[in-house]
């Protein structure tokens, strides 16, 4: 009998003893990640099945709210989070090549004759911002030294926290939404809503990540494996097939 068992398990046990699930989470950042199980769950999440899949693994991807995503895996408790800057985490453990760029940009309504010239221009304004978001080194100290003061800074939080800062600015309860460029631009225009909103300036761009727990034993492990991934997803040309299903292109 045990000869046998040793048998059955040489046989079925190999393909899946090796195999882990990355539990992947992040609140609904369309169209880097978008919701889970869809048809459409993001163009990272795309990149991260390509590439774990194939090596043996399962992707696990879950919404969760960001600062309890960051904050979790920076505990233990999930392997990964996608769509951030090295600034949301910086004790992260990355791989060695960005998973897209990412800029920051200010959205007012149509109408507004307000524009960003520098951070000094955003005092005559009221700004949305996505609690526990960074926005680099030049947006988020001025974020963090207004925080506790309603005329500048109006925080929200929770995976709908995008769609609230929209109705606030439609609805002047706020002047201004600061949020990524790609994002903002998915939504309103799945919305119908693109002839409302103008882009009034933005950040520079920046390099955004899937970034894995300290935590986890395996951390650089997967980020090597990240990084190897994408260079062979460029070079076969499936990489601009997965952006193209989001009307994007490489951002290299």
């Amino acid at each position: 009998m045990r000869v046998w068992l040793m048998l059955f398990m040489g046989l079925f046990g190999a393909s899946s003893g090796y195999a882990d699930v990355i539990s992947v989470r992040a609140d609904p950042y369309c169209p880097y990640n978008c919701e889970p199980g869809s048809e459409k769950m993001g163009y990272m999440i795309d990149i991260a099945k390509a590439v774990f899949e194939r090596a043996g693994h399962k992707i696990d991807y879950q919404s969760l709210n960001w600062a309890r995503a960051v904050e979790e895996t920076r505990q233990g408790k999930f392997m990964a989070i996608v769509g951030g800057l090295k600034t949301d985490a910086p004790d992260f453990v990355y791989p060695d090549v960005a998973v897209g760029s990412s800029q920051s940009c200010f959205f007012t309504k149509a109408d507004s004759k307000w524009t960003y010239e520098g951070v000094k221009s955003l005092e005559s304004m009221k700004l949305g911002v996505v609690k526990s978001y960074s926005f680099g080194d030049t947006l988020d100290p001025y974020i963090k030294a207004n925080a506790r003061n309603p005329k500048r800074i109006d925080y929200v939080s929770g995976d709908t926290a995008l769609d609230l800062n929209i109705k606030k600015l439609l609805s002047n309860r706020i002047g201004v939404v600061l949020d990524d460029s790609a994002v903002i631009g998915y939504e309103l225009k799945g919305r119908g809503l693109t002839d409302g909103v103008k882009v009034a300036g933005c950040d520079q761009a920046k390099e955004i990540f899937m970034a894995f727990s300290p935590q986890h034993p395996k951390a650089k492990e997967y980020a090597a494996l990240l990084t190897s991934g994408i260079a062979k997803l460029r070079a076969s040309g499936e990489l601009n097939t997965i952006m193209a299903r989001y009307g994007l292109k490489d951002w290299k």
